[in-house]
């Protein structure tokens, strides 16, 4: 089990890749990270 911090770091990382997709037209990785962030909010949030 990792520590909250631990998903809170890794959930900014995937939020910062999903900006910087977003401007790329690439909807096929943004749908890939969108459901990793929602996973890891939902973790988060429990």
């Amino acid at each position: 089990m990792k520590s909250y911090q631990e998903i809170k770091d890794r959930l900014e990382e995937v939020n910062n890749a999903i900006d910087d997709l977003t401007g790329r037209n690439n909807p096929i990785e943004l749908n890939k990270l969108m459901l990793k962030a929602e996973t890891l909010k939902w973790v988060i949030e429990g």
